[in-house]
C-alpha cells in the first residue's frame, strides 16, 4: 500500500494490521524525521480518510506547537503531584518549557472503534518525567489537537474514563 506522503508501507513482522512508513520528516516536530505507523487501514472501508489524516497532521507548522505546551505542562504537572519530591527527574516551570523535555518517537495513525469513529493521528513521546509510560499527543483527523495525556493508547479524554463523547475535553 502507498499513500502520497508517506510512499510506500511495509507490513509489520509482528502485527498484521499495521502497516510501517520509512521516516518523513514532520514540519511540527521541526522537521524531525519520524516513521508514521498506520493501523488497521488496509482493512477499512474509507482508506482515504487516513491520508485525509495523514495530510493534515504534516501540514501543521512548528509553530502550532504552542497549542499543545500547556496541556504538556498539565500532564507533567498531575504526574509531578503523584510522584515523591525527591524522585521527580525534571521540573518544568513554565508551558514554554514543556518542549524541551519531550521527545517524540513515532506517529500512530488509526481509526477511533467507538464514538466518531474518525481517523486520529497520536504522536507517541518519551518525556523526562514519565519514562515508563511517556507521553502523547492525539490529533482528530490529524488537525485538531484533542488529547495530551500519558500514553495509555486511548485516543480521547472519553475513551479513557468510559465518559460520552460530549463530556471529552483535551486533557485530564
Amino acid at each position: 500500500m502507498q499513500i502520497a506522503q508517506l510512499g510506500s508501507l511495509t507490513k509489520d513482522e509482528e502485527l498484521d494490521d499495521w502497516l510501517i512508513s520509512a521516516p518523513v520528516a514532520i514540519p511540527y516536530l521541526g522537521g524531525l524525521e519520524l516513521e508514521f505507523v498506520l493501523e488497521g487501514v488496509e482493512g477499512d472501508a474509507h482508506p482515504e480518510e487516513f491520508a485525509a489524516a495523514v495530510s493534515h497532521f504534516l501540514a501543521k507548522a512548528k509553530e502550532e506547537q504552542a497549542q499543545a505546551a500547556p496541556h504538556i505542562l498539565e500532564a507533567f504537572n498531575a504526574a509531578a503531584a503523584a510522584a515523591v519530591p525527591e524522585k521527580l527527574s525534571c521540573v518544568i516551570g513554565s508551558a514554554a518549557e514543556a518542549w524541551q523535555h519531550v521527545r517524540p518517537e513515532e506517529v500512530r495513525v488509526c481509526r477511533r472503534q467507538q464514538g466518531d469513529r474518525k481517523v486520529y493521528v497520536q504522536v507517541v513521546a518519551d518525556c523526562d518525567w514519565d519514562h515508563e509510560h511517556g507521553l502523547q499527543l492525539v490529533f482528530r483527523e490529524g488537525r485538531e489537537l484533542s488529547r495530551v495525556s500519558s500514553f495509555d493508547d486511548h485516543l480521547t479524554y472519553a475513551d479513557a474514563f468510559g465518559l460520552p463523547d460530549d463530556m471529552d475535553q483535551i486533557s485530564g
